[in-house]
C-alpha cells in the first residue's frame, strides 16, 4: 500500500481544485506517519505503540493539515499563473512567426481592423465629448443644470433657455435647493479697431459662475462679485488659455495688460485653464463681467421684458432636480406676482447642460449617435471580413492542425493558439487605428463641428474604449477558427489535401459573406440618404443671396447725430465701386427680429407659425434689393417713406 502511495506521490498530476489539494495533503500526512511507524517498528517497538508515537512526534494534526493546505494552494496558484502567462507568451511568439511568414494576408487583416477600430475610436471621442463628459473643467457636471422657462410669450406658448436677469436674482436670493446660481451669455465682439479689427467669441458671466462650475484659474484670478455690480462693474477680463497662447505667446507678464473689446479697454486679471469654455462646448476667447455687456433694456436688472441670458444652477447635496425645479418655479412666480402676468403662470425646469434652446436634445447629439452607429456597422463588416479570411487560412492549415492533435496537443490549447493569432492581429490593427484616429479625428471634428472646443485627440477614456474594442474584436474574430478547430476530424485532416475546402467551413464562410452583404447594404442605403439630405439642405432657398451679402455692425459716435451718421454711411457705401447696393436693417436676415402680438381687423385669431412668431424688424429703402429678396406682390420701401409718412 505504501509503495502505491509513493508511486502516486512522484507521478501524480498536480491538483487543480481545493478538494484535490486537501486530498493530496492528507495523503502526504498519512505517508509521513506510515514511514515513521515502519522506522519505529524496525527498532523493536510494537506496532500500536509505534503508530501512537509517530502521531505524537508529528504534532497537532489539524493545524499541520491547515498549514500544509494553505501552502499547497498558494504554490498551485503561483504555478498556475506562471504557466498560464508562459503559455500565452509562447502562443504569441509562435503566432508572430507564423504571421511573418504570411505577410500579405496579415497586412490586409490589420488594415481592415484598423479601419473599423479607427472609425469607432474617432466617433466615441466625439460622442463622449458631446454627450457623456460635459464641458471641460466642470466638476460633477451631472449636478449642474440649465434653467428653462415655459410660459406664454410674444411668439406663443413655449419653452426657452433665455430669460432675464431678474430670474437669476430671484433664484439666487430666494431658493435653498441650489449650491450656486449664475448667469451668462455668449456672443461675438469686435477685438481691436481699424483694418485689423476682427470678431472673437466672448462670454459675459456673473462672478459666481466660476465657483459654481468648480474651475480654478491657470494664471491670476477670476473677477469677483464686487467687480460685477449692475451699473457699477469694473472693466476686467479673463482670457481663455488658447487666446493667451495665440495672442500673447503665453507671456507670464500678461496680467495687467489691456485688451480692447469694442471701444472699451479691459484690464487682464487672469487666464482660464486649457479647454475651459464655461457651461457651453463652443470656444470662448475672453470672459468679461456680465454687467459690462449688452444692455437690452434701460431697466435690465429688474425688468421682465428682456430675455437675453442663460441661468445655470448647481443642485444642493441630496436635492433632486424635480424638487429644485418646484422651488424655483415658486420663487419665479412669487417674484412675478403683480409684476408680469405671463411670468406669474410660468414653469421652470432644470435640464442637463447638453440640452438645446427649447429643452430638446441638440441636433449634434443625434448626428453623433447616428455616426457612431455607422462606425459600429463598419467594425462589424470588418470583423466578418477578417473572420472569413481566417477561416480560409484554416483550410490551408488543416493538415498542420491534425498533426498537432496527433502529437497530443489538447483542443483547448489549440483554440487558445488560434485566439492568440487573432488577438495579435487586433493589437496591430489597434496601433494603426490610433494613428488614424489621431490624424483623421481632428479633421472630422473640425469638419463636423468647427465651433466646438475640442480637447486632446486621444484622451484617457478614448484610449480605454479603443483597448476594450480591440479586446472584444480579437476574441470575436478568433472565435470562428477556434470553434472550427474543435470539430476537426483527425483522420480526415491527416489525409486532406491543399485543395479541399470542407463543407461545414464553406457554409460558415457563406454565412459570413451574407452578413457582410447585409451590413454593407444598410450602410450604403444610410449613406445615400445622408448624401441626399445634405444635398437638400445645401440647396434650400433662403430667399436671400447670402454669398454676396456682407453684414456690418457698427458703434455710433455719441457726438454725431444718429440720422446723419447712417445717411452718410449709406451714401459712402453706395458710391463704392465694389458695392452694388446698401441698406440699413435692425438685425440680419433670419435673425434679429422681435416677437409681437399681431391683430388683423376682422380676424379673431391668427394661425401659429411653425417656427414661432409673429416677428417684426425694421429696414430702410433698398433693403430687399440688397439682400437679394424678390417681392412677389406689391413693392418695397421708397425713399422719403418714414415716421412722417403713411405707415
Amino acid at each position: 500500500m505504501s509503495g502505491r502511495r509513493e508511486i502516486r506521490r512522484w507521478f501524480r498530476l498536480r491538483p487543480r481544485t481545493p478538494e484535490s489539494v486537501a486530498r493530496e495533503v492528507d495523503e502526504e500526512i498519512d505517508l509521513h506517519i506510515e514511514l515513521r511507524e515502519r522506522e519505529l517498528v524496525l527498532r523493536g517497538m510494537p506496532w500500536h505503540e509505534a503508530h501512537a508515537e509517530a502521531a505524537r512526534r508529528f504534532g497537532e494534526m489539524a493545524r499541520a493539515r491547515l498549514l500544509l493546505q494553505r501552502a499547497a494552494t498558494e504554490r498551485e496558484r503561483r504555478m498556475s499563473i506562471r504557466e498560464w502567462l508562459g503559455g500565452w507568451a509562447q502562443d504569441f511568439r509562435y503566432s508572430a512567426r507564423a504571421l511573418t511568414r504570411e505577410r500579405l494576408p496579415a497586412i490586409v487583416i490589420v488594415l481592415t481592423l484598423a479601419l473599423g477600430l479607427g472609425a469607432n475610436t474617432i466617433m466615441f471621442g466625439i460622442v463622449d465629448h458631446l454627450l457623456l463628459r460635459g464641458p471641460a473643467h466642470v466638476a460633477a457636471a451631472d449636478q449642474v443644470r440649465r434653467v428653462y422657462v415655459t410660459q406664454e410669450q410674444f411668439s406663443g406658448y413655449g419653452t426657452s433657455e433665455t430669460t432675464g436677469y431678474i430670474t437669476y436674482t430671484l433664484l439666487r436670493d430666494n431658493t435653498s435647493s441650489f449650491a450656486g446660481v449664475a448667469a451668462y451669455r455668449t456672443s461675438t465682439a469686435r477685438l481691436g479697431s481699424g483694418v485689423s479689427a476682427r470678431e472673437v467669441p466672448v462670454g459675459w458671466s456673473t462672478a459666481d459662475m466660476f465657483p459654481l462650475l468648480g474651475v480654478e484659474p491657470q494664471v491670476g484670478r477670476f473677477y469677483t462679485a464686487a467687480e460685477d455690480r449692475p451699473r457699477d462693474a469694473r472693466n476686467v477680463a479673463v482670457l481663455s488659455h488658447g487666446f493667451w497662447q495665440s495672442e500673447y505667446g503665453g507671456a507670464a507678464d500678461v496680467l495687467g495688460r489691456t485688451v480692447s473689446i469694442g471701444d472699451v479697454d479691459y484690464s487682464i486679471i487672469g487666464v482660464a485653464p486649457p479647454g475651459f469654455t464655461g457651461p457651453e462646448l463652443e470656444r470662448v476667447s475672453i470672459w468679461l463681467p456680465f454687467s459690462t455687456g449688452f444692455e437690452p433694456h434701460p431697466e435690465w436688472p429688474t425688468t421682465w421684458n428682456a430675455r437675453w441670458l442663460h441661468v445655470i444652477t448647481r443642485l444642493g447635496e441630496g436635492v433632486s432636480p424635480d424638487a429644485a425645479a418646484a422651488e424655483a418655479t415658486m420663487a419665479y412666480r412669487a417674484g412675478a406676482e403683480g409684476q408680469h402676468e405671463r411670468a406669474a403662470e410660468g414653469v421652470l425646469s432644470l435640464l442637463p447642460l447638453r440640452y438645446g434652446p427649447e429643452g430638446e436634445e441638440p441636433a449634434e447629439a443625434a448626428v453623433a449617435r447616428w455616426l457612431m452607429g455607422v462606425s459600429v456597422i463598419v467594425l462589424l463588416i470588418a470583423a466578418a471580413n477578417v473572420m472569413n479570411l481566417l477561416l480560409a487560412r484554416m483550410v490551408r492549415r488543416r493538415r498542420e492542425i491534425a498533426v498537432r492533435l496527433a502529437l497530443g496537443i489538447s483542443r483547448g490549447r489549440l483554440a487558445r493558439l488560434l485566439v492568440s493569432e487573432s488577438m495579435l492581429l487586433a493589437i496591430a490593427g489597434l496601433a494603426c487605428a490610433l494613428a488614424l484616429a489621431y490624424w483623421g479625428g481632428q479633421a472630422i471634428r473640425v469638419a463636423l463641428l468647427p465651433d466646438v472646443q475640442w480637447g486632446a485627440a486621444l484622451g484617457g477614456r478614448t484610449l480605454l474604449f479603443a483597448a476594450a474594442a480591440t479586446l472584444i474584436s480579437g476574441l470575436v474574430i478568433g472565435l470562428a477558427p477556434a470553434l472550427q478547430s474543435r470539430r476537426n476530424d483527425l483522420t480526415r485532416g491527416l489525409r486532406s489535401g491543399a485543395g479541399e475546402t470542407g463543407g461545414r467551413r464553406a457554409g460558415v464562410r457563406s454565412a459570413l459573406t451574407i452578413v457582410q452583404a447585409a451590413f454593407s447594404l444598410v450602410l450604403l442605403v444610410g449613406a445615400g440618404l445622408f448624401v441626399r439630405s445634405l444635398w437638400n439642405v445645401s440647396n434650400v432657398d433662403l430667399g436671400i443671396d447670402a454669398d454676396r451679402v456682407l453684414a456690418i455692425w457698427t458703434t455710433l459716435d455719441e457726438e454725431m447725430p444718429r440720422d446723419v451718421f447712417f445717411r452718410d454711411a449709406i451714401a459712402h457705401l453706395r458710391a463704392h465701386p465694389d458695392v452694388e447696393a446698401a441698406a440699413l436693417a435692425l438685425g440680419t436676415p433670419l435673425q434679429g427680429g422681435f416677437g409681437v402680438t399681431v391683430r388683423v381687423p376682422g380676424r379673431d385669431s391668427i394661425p401659429q407659425m411653425p417656427g414661432g412668431g409673429q416677428f417684426i424688424t425694421a429696414a430702410s429703402p433698398g433693403y430687399f434689393e440688397t439682400v437679394g429678396t424678390s417681392i412677389v406682390r406689391g413693392r418695397g420701401f421708397e425713399e422719403g417713406e418714414g415716421a412722417a409718412s403713411e405707415p
